[in-house]
């Protein structure tokens, strides 16, 4: 990803959620969540290891010790590119690079094998489905958004991808072409935010700000089961 992609504004729509990565977001909508499970070779869980999770762009760094579960949860993390590694006196420590996205959970597991004098390192992409989520919603990549065509440039064009979304046809309130978030809706019925905070032209349905397709970094489209912060939308 150049430069110029990693400073652009992160966005969610959803029943529909735009978010930005500029401000720290304490809505869940807005952020991701990485899970380490660290386990001996025989499968049990191994408390008081040393977790890191380092955002790969910014150099922000976070760290916690696994419970006696061998587990630590570090939610509220902006979505991007991460570098996740695990230490423990005696123990060959271990490293893994992960992609969040917008409302993602990585759950990444780390078998800690008795020190070698070597670091071994994991890589592989996050897997495109989500199995951890509890809502039905689907990521728009940054990838997505720099190479599919949107002859308008109007970013929510790019919801149409998203199951569940369909374009407004009945011209309500002289609303055409719009996204329909969900069956049997309108254009209106739409919600949309931005870091967290409400955008919604509540006469319209429509965003209250216009973006452009080169600020945009990746946004979310939620039909289901969203969470409470996204209120006033068709359900």
């Amino acid at each position: 990803m150049g430069t110029q992609a990693k400073f652009r504004a992160l966005c969610t729509i959803g029943l529909a959620v735009i978010v930005g990565l500029a401000l720290p977001a304490a809505a869940q909508v807005s952020t991701g969540t990485i899970e380490i499970n660290a386990v001996d070779e025989q499968g049990l869980p191994m408390p008081g290891v040393t977790g890191r999770v380092v955002n790969v762009d910014t150099g922000a760094q976070r760290a916690s010790v696994t419970d006696v579960a061998g587990l630590i949860i570090i939610p509220a993390l902006p979505p991007g590119e991460y570098n996740v590694g695990v230490a423990l006196d005696g123990f060959a420590p271990a490293d893994r690079d992960v992609t969040i996205r917008i409302g993602q959970t990585a759950r990444l597991v780390f078998t800690m094998k008795v020190q070698m004098s070597e670091t071994i390192t994991v890589t592989g992409e996050a897997p495109i489905v989500d199995v951890l989520k509890n809502d039905s919603s689907t990521n728009v990549t940054p990838e997505q958004i720099e190479d599919l065509p949107v002859p308008s440039r109007e970013f929510e064009r790019l919801a149409y991808i998203a199951p569940g979304t369909n374009r407004e046809r009945g011209g309500y309130r002289f609303i055409e072409n719009s996204v329909v978030v969900g069956a049997g809706g309108n254009a209106s019925q739409t919600t949309f935010m931005v870091d967290g905070v409400e955008l919604t032209d509540q006469a319209l349905g429509l965003s209250r700000a216009r973006f452009s397709m080169d600020a945009i970094r990746e946004f979310r489209v939620v039909t289901a089961r969203f969470d409470p912060e996204i209120g006033g939308s068709q359900g």
